[in-house]
């Protein structure tokens, strides 16, 4: 009996350690010496997310891409502070500072990039009535067949014209 009561509590004690060890195991994602930098990347002007921006920690080689909704993540980062720079294709690019890294939990961050402003020589543009060139003859004559029989016979007939004048008949 008391082997019995022995054995079952030898059992419940190495059960606590082991399940003690199992629950404060973390996750890869959020490790307790290991910080998190998560963000987004969103247009200023139409706050569309920005697919495909870099996304690197200054003064590291530490560096990644904006998925399609414009998020990124940077994990197993040491708790710092850091300075981010995000550059795009059609974008300023945009350096972020003092992103402070706490144990508590990842820092997420929301950040807007200007479109970037092309440059071009002046265009003028005027509005005008259409005016038609003087010099374009605008009218025509239609002659049926018999004004042109009756025009050929008041004039002398030129040689090329002759050969027409069956088909006019």
């Amino acid at each position: 009996m008391q082997l019995q009561m022995f054995i079952r509590l030898s059992v419940f004690i190495l059960l606590m350690f082991v399940s003690g060890e199992v629950f404060t195991q973390q996750d890869p994602l959020n490790n307790n010496d290991k910080g998190v930098l998560k963000g987004k990347i969103i247009d200023n002007e139409t706050e569309a997310p920005v697919e495909g921006a870099a996304v690197e920690i200054l003064g590291s080689t530490v560096k990644t891409e904006t998925d399609v909704n414009g998020n990124f993540s940077f994990i197993n980062l040491n708790f710092d502070t850091y300075q981010i720079k995000i550059t795009s294709a059609g974008y300023e690019p945009m350096v972020r500072s003092d992103l402070l890294l706490y144990a508590s939990k990842p820092l997420e961050i929301i950040v807007k990039i200007k479109p970037k402003g092309y440059k071009t020589s002046v265009i003028d543009v005027e509005g005008n009535f259409f005016i038609q060139s003087s010099d374009v003859n605008l009218s025509s004559i239609n002659l049926d067949y018999e004004e042109i029989r009756r025009a050929l016979r008041l004039r002398k007939i030129s040689p090329g014209c002759r050969r027409l004048r069956p088909v006019l008949r």
